[in-house]
């Protein structure tokens, strides 16, 4: 299976936090790092916003990425989440095989 990075924002560490034991429940993720705070600079409404944010970091497989979308979305408190993966194409064998185990076992 392709490994991927999802990334993620969230309005503060609580919602992020939620985000992620849901996903970690549903062994969707491997594992998540969630950095606090972070300064955001973007155009929202026509006009440029700062705001501060969590950022969240998630490793999975691209097999699984439309689930994790999908389940963030479900939880998520903005109107568009920023959600974006990248293909993890090299790495630490083993931890590559420890993100496979993980996100195949049921929960």
């Amino acid at each position: 299976m392709d490994k991927i990075a999802i990334y993620m924002t969230a309005p503060n560490k609580a919602e992020a936090k939620n985000i992620v034991r849901s996903l970690l429940s549903a062994r969707l993720i491997a594992c998540a790092n969630i950095t606090d705070p972070v300064t955001s600079h973007y155009w929202w409404d026509g006009q440029i916003e700062t705001s501060e944010e969590v950022s969240v970091i998630m490793k999975s497989t691209s097999e699984l990425y439309p689930k994790v979308e999908a389940a963030i979305k479900a939880q998520h408190s903005y109107d568009c989440p920023a959600i974006v993966s990248w293909a993890l194409t090299q790495g630490n064998a083993e931890y590559f095989d420890w993100i496979d185990q993980e996100t195949q076992k049921t929960a």
